[in-house]
């Protein structure tokens, strides 16, 4: 798939957050070389430049020359225009830094935009300018200087008081002109729509008329000058937003289209595991219909009549309108629809909620949990023909994994993945393997891996005698490991590692992180063949974000309190908490607290909030505000559209060859929690 292409290339150069600050620190270094340089040879243009910038004080009338104030004051006015032209100067090159900086986070396909993008911005800045030029200034100066001048009052301006101000709105208003570019950006990226941009038009508003007042003189007149030109680009914006939406859902419809495992013609399609011959047992199944909303026409209710549980004729081959279609409809109209179609499928439709999810998608969904046990969940549904997972990428995967060769799987939006998971990529971690195996023997050493991890790295494990684990019995899948060989190599978060070796008192140096990005794993061979647990270098983004400095403070403010963290967060807040685990340790936790109790949790925010909204006799309060912005993703939108369209979109399919071994992974692991189940009886 050209996504899970995109993916895996910009995983290949994922760098740690210090390499991060490193670019970004010679990106501002380039930068500001080339203002400089833009600078010195503005310096020798700065008379006429200062002209032009004068010009629009000489239109208002009979005024006195500009003045400075000391002995230095006419170097520094030219020094400042030559520092202003050198930085307009080198505006396409500042452009260009800045796109490659972020650049590595996008994918190739995106890449591809970036000469039209520096044109757009810096014309777009330039017109800005010019607007600012041409019309606030010459405006506000006649308002300000002539509408409040009697025989009595007379301006009498210092050149850099007027220079300040001329710059400062030149340089806003070009700035507020990309505020269509900004947008385009931010849809692309998922995080805005043009639903939002218009439900929030008042909002936008009143923030657009307050800095209009910050950035301008305090006077009416200037800051209607610009506030009207910003209410005109906030429309654009909406336009730029809805164009970028629909191209993106159009392009994402044709790829999962082409994508769509091609039967022959009077066989009805249907994505299974990996093969088509498992069509019947789901179309034979499916006899319920999904009753027409009031916008559907009768050929809409005809197609949804006949494409029942994603087996179409070719005449419902199309999709049934697109994702942009629903990003129009208010949230109650969507729930209404995912409430008809939920009705119409009965026990042949589950639809799954992790933890992390919003409120408006959990209280919609049949069954709640972390991602393992919702995968179980999915495969112990008999009736189950269709599953609908509202988690993230890898979670989906796991339920396909484990799902039944009857069942099929979909995920309402297949960008939602994981960054922890995509920390291991198969290619990185087949090198470090064989590089490992090459000292060791295969004999001596055994594959871990923790549940959030993509199916190739379960795959990969279940090749090699390796297991999966979950957060809760990651401590009995490493003692199985140490059973089983003499070391671990763990994938692909070391923190819950880390976390779990100091569990069971495994010795500090005999554990070791694995940096995939240096020659091998940066460890020398006398540091290899002294460790005994490898830890890939990966980390959850959202866990890692809690700090020592979050825990001291809440200690401070309750002293009483109890704090519970996630086992992916930093070994040091782990240390200095009184208890970590899982989330359904977490829920349990707060679930068996004391009434009155006082609970400070650091984990997804969304899974806080709902503990204290479930638990109103006990205080709970987040150790931080961090949420999830893959597990927010997934909205009424998406999910409206794939169940509406149930197996024409966002269905997941993984070939035998992945299946197979990471279902093995996925069966070690149960064997290991049930041994330890029989133990404890």
């Amino acid at each position: 798939m050209t996504e899970e292409k995109d993916l895996n290339e910009i995983n290949e150069k994922e760098m740690p957050f210090l390499d991060h600050l490193e670019e970004l620190r010679w990106r501002l270094i380039y930068s500001i070389i080339a203002v400089v340089t833009g600078a010195i040879v503005v310096f020798f243009f700065s008379k006429e430049v200062l002209d032009i910038l004068i010009r629009p004080y000489q239109k208002v009338g009979n005024q006195p020359k500009l003045i400075y104030l000391e002995p230095a004051g006419g170097f520094m006015i030219y020094m400042e225009v030559a520092f202003f032209g050198g930085l307009i100067a080198s505006l396409p090159f500042v452009f260009y830094q800045l796109w490659k900086f972020i650049a590595p986070g996008l994918y190739r396909r995106e890449r591809k935009y970036i000469l039209a993008i520096i044109i757009i911005s810096t014309i777009s800045f330039i017109i800005g300018m010019v607007f600012a030029y041409l019309i606030i200034i010459p405006f506000s100066l006649k308002f300000l200087l002539l509408g409040f001048q009697t025989d009595t009052l007379a301006p009498n301006l210092a050149i850099n008081k007027y220079l300040s101000y001329v710059l400062s709105m030149i340089f806003v208003a070009g700035l507020v002109f990309e505020l269509p570019l900004i947008s385009f950006f931010l849809a692309k990226l998922g995080l805005i729509s043009a639903k939002f941009l218009r439900e929030k038009r008042r909002y936008g508003i009143v923030i657009i008329l307050t800095l209009a007042a910050i950035l301008t003189p305090p006077d009416v007149a200037s800051q209607m000058l610009l506030a009207v030109p910003m209410m005109v680009l906030y429309e654009i914006s909406i336009w730029v937003v809805s164009m970028t939406v629909r191209a993106k859902q159009r392009k994402e419809e044709g790829e999962a289209e082409s994508e769509k495992p091609k039967p022959p013609s009077e066989t009805p399609p249907v994505a299974s595991n990996s093969t088509s011959e498992k069509t019947n047992d789901i179309q034979k199944d499916v006899t319920s219909t999904v009753p027409a909303s009031p916008e559907q026409t009768s050929s809409d209710q005809e197609i949804t009549n006949t494409y029942l549980g994603g087996m179409a004729t070719e005449k419902t081959a199309d999709v049934k309108n697109s994702l942009a279609f629903y990003q129009n409809l208010d949230e109650s109209e969507l729930i209404q629809r995912i409430k008809q179609v939920k009705l119409a499928y009965g026990h042949q439709l589950v639809l799954l909620g992790h933890h992390y999810q919003q409120d408006a998608v959990i209280n919609l969904v049949d069954f709640e949990g972390d991602s393992f046990k919702l995968a179980q969940i999915a495969a112990e549904q008999e009736q189950a023909k269709f599953i609908v997972f509202a988690g993230v990428k890898f979670m989906a995967e796991s339920a396909r994994i484990l799902g039944r060769n009857d069942q099929m799987v979909l995920h309402p939006d297949p960008g939602a993945g994981c960054p922890l998971a995509d920390f291991a990529d198969l290619g990185q971690v087949e090198a470090a393997w064989k590089i490992l195996v090459d000292i060791f023997g295969s004999e001596k050493i055994i594959p871990l891996t923790y549940v959030n991890s993509t199916s190739e790295i379960k795959a990969f494990c279940g090749k090699n005698r390796g297991a999966v684990c979950t957060s809760s019995n990651a401590h009995l899948a490493f003692h199985w490991g140490f059973t089983q060989a003499e070391r671990i190599f763990f994938f692909p978060d070391e923190n819950l590692g880390q976390n779990t070796a100091t569990k069971l008192n495994l010795p500090e140096n005999q554990i070791r992180i694995w940096d995939p990005n240096q020659e091998n794993g940066g460890l020398i061979r006398e540091e290899i063949e002294q460790t005994r647990l490898f830890l890939w270098k990966g980390h959850c983004h959202v866990h890692t974000a809690f700090t020592i400095k979050q825990v001291i403070s809440m200690r401070q403010q309750y002293p009483d309190a109890k704090i519970i963290v996630h086992p992916e967060c930093r070994k040091e807040v782990v240390d200095l908490a009184d208890a970590n685990g899982s989330t359904e340790f977490i829920i349990q936790y707060v679930k068996r607290a004391r009434k009155g109790q006082t609970i400070i949790i650091g984990t997804e925010i969304n899974l806080v909030q709902r503990l204290a909204q479930r638990y109103p006799n006990k205080t709970i309060i987040p150790l931080a505000s961090y949420a999830c912005p893959d597990m927010s993703k997934i909205n009424l939108q998406n999910l409206c559209w794939t169940l509406e369209n149930l197996g024409k979109v966002n269905i997941v399919t993984l070939p035998d060859s992945i299946i197979e071994p990471a279902k093995l992974a996925l069966d070690r692991m149960l064997q290991i929690s049930h041994r330890e189940i029989l133990r404890k009886k």
